[in-house]
């Protein structure tokens, strides 16, 4: 791994009961800290930690071979987080709630920048993942997300809902210049095996409802077994626009509209 780290301290303690975790910190070369504190109870191996994270994302990911698009378009800010570690070490349980008060990204074509907020839960209880209560607030727009995994089986599954998604910052360069270009709505769901997450292992199916201009573009896609396939049906789109710009950026066909 790329990320350094300045300090990583921990303190231990224990008795014939229990084995104490009375500090952890750790902070990386970038920014931010990582704390935890808890306890294991030795004769039930009953388990009972705090932590809290509060770290830099963006200078955190410098350190990687990010497009340059992304370093320069998407400001991440500041993630903030809690959880609790409970349950056994046989089954154990855990709690995680986090918070991104002051994402921005910025148009391609001018210097606006649109605010983007987040917060989630994420939880684990008998071999169960949950993310639950997650939202992603960008302008005007909401991306909600809900999702389980069996962690004894593997099966995970997902769901999530848009409305208002500016697409115009997120787009590779020959796409950003596409006028007005916006998700109106969305609805995707999709699933697959965690031990398998390549596209052939994955199931999706995604309805979008794209604002282009003044028209509008309903779309149907589907991943399935690796290949993509994609239907659209368009309304008052101006006769000098088409797919194909966004049709060469991804490996897919490019439907009649």
């Amino acid at each position: 791994d790329r990320l350094e780290f300045d300090t990583l301290e921990a303190k231990f303690t224990a008795d014939r009961d229990r084995v104490m975790l009375d500090r952890l910190q750790i902070t990386p070369s970038a920014g931010g800290e990582i704390q935890a504190k808890g306890a294991l109870e030795v004769a039930s191996q009953q388990l009972d930690f705090d932590f809290s994270a509060d770290l830099p994302i963006d200078a955190l990911a410098a350190s990687y071979d990010l497009p340059p698009q992304i370093q320069t378009q998407i400001q991440v800010g500041t993630l903030v987080a809690q959880g609790e570690l409970g349950g056994t070490l046989q089954n154990p349980a855990a709690e995680l709630t986090w918070r991104l008060p002051g994402a921005t990204a910025t148009l391609p074509t001018s210097d606006r920048a649109i605010g983007i907020t987040g917060d989630g839960e994420v939880t684990v209880r008998d071999r169960t993942l949950a993310v639950n209560n997650t939202t992603l607030r960008v302008g005007e727009g909401t991306i909600a997300i809900a999702a389980l995994a069996d962690l004894n089986t593997q099966n995970w599954n997902a769901d999530i809902a848009t409305t208002s998604i500016p697409l115009s910052p997120f787009l590779p360069a020959p796409l950003a210049s596409i006028p007005a270009l916006s998700l109106q709505q969305g609805n995707i769901t999709a699933s697959g095996k965690l031990d398998d997450l390549n596209l052939n292992g994955i199931e999706a199916i995604a309805n979008l409802n794209l604002a282009v201009d003044r028209g509008t573009i309903a779309t149907l896609a589907r991943l399935s077994r690796g290949q993509v396939t994609v239907t659209a049906n368009s309304q008052d789109i101006p006769l000098n626009w088409s797919l194909e710009p966004i049709c060469k950026e991804l490996p897919i066909s490019c439907p009649s509209v």
